[in-house]
């Protein structure tokens, strides 16, 4: 698995761009939910 920095707050996992926190697990990504504001509001 291929991942890049392509600019600030822009990374690039296997040729998709993500703007948003990602987690890399066991080959596949998913958005992480850890910093979501939601969940630091309670919500």
């Amino acid at each position: 698995m291929k991942a890049r920095l392509v600019k600030f707050g822009e990374i690039e996992v296997e040729g998709k761009r993500y703007t948003h926190d990602v987690v890399i697990d066991g080959g596949k990504v998913r958005i992480s939910i850890l910093n979501s504001p939601g969940r630091l509001c309670g919500n």
